[in-house]
């Protein structure tokens, strides 16, 4: 999903995660064949004030790459990669923020997001439920770790891959709604940073 991915739709992509939640190991086993309906441009419909933008693009048969970004700078662009999987009939994403070059960092942790799109053509992306996932590491029903105090606890889950799958498939409702995106032909003429190019 995201302005820091802080707000990850997909931050740019442009979720909220002041409490956020990021994993060692995500929910991609063996990473499926990518969704092309997730392909182009995508317009963020929840927030009126400010407008957030994805441009998706496949790298590979099984890789994409995420540019997610706000109307209001060219400049605030942050990228993504991204592999698919899916659990109980429910696709999930594992996210990982690129550096400046466009590569990914080994000290950079994953985000799991599942997404939806609805007959409308609409994307809708849902990051994990911070308290669920907290107190499944205080009961040991996952492995992770709970750094910070609230607002700024950050909940690293260090599972391997199959618990963390595990965990997801037998808790259909431990991802919370996040933001909801628009197809779109491409950048509006009307986005502020299309005025600037």
């Amino acid at each position: 999903m995201w302005r820091a991915i802080g707000r990850i739709a997909i931050a740019g992509v442009v979720i909220s995660l002041a409490g956020c939640i990021e994993f060692i190991h995500g929910a991609v086993d063996t990473p499926l064949e990518n969704d092309k309906r997730l392909n182009g441009f995508w317009e963020e419909v929840q927030d009126k004030k400010d407008h957030g933008y994805l441009f998706v693009v496949e790298t590979s048969p099984t890789e994409i790459r995420i540019a997610a970004f706000d109307d209001a700078s060219c400049e605030k662009v942050t990228h993504y990669a991204a592999t698919r999987t899916d659990l109980e009939g429910r696709h999930f994403l594992d996210i990982r923020l690129l550096d400046e070059n466009g590569r990914k960092s080994s000290d950079t942790h994953l985000i799991v997001a599942s997404y939806t799109l609805d007959d409308a053509g609409r994307l809708s992306i849902s990051l994990p439920d911070e308290p669920v996932f907290t107190q499944a590491i205080k009961t040991g029903d996952l492995a992770g770790h709970i750094n910070g105090e609230d607002p700024w606890t950050i909940v690293t889950i260090t599972a391997a891959t199959l618990d963390v799958r595990r965990f997801l498939a037998a808790h259909p409702l431990i991802m919370t709604g996040g933001p909801t995106f628009s197809p779109l032909e491409g950048l509006p003429a009307t986005a502020r940073c299309q005025k600037n190019e």
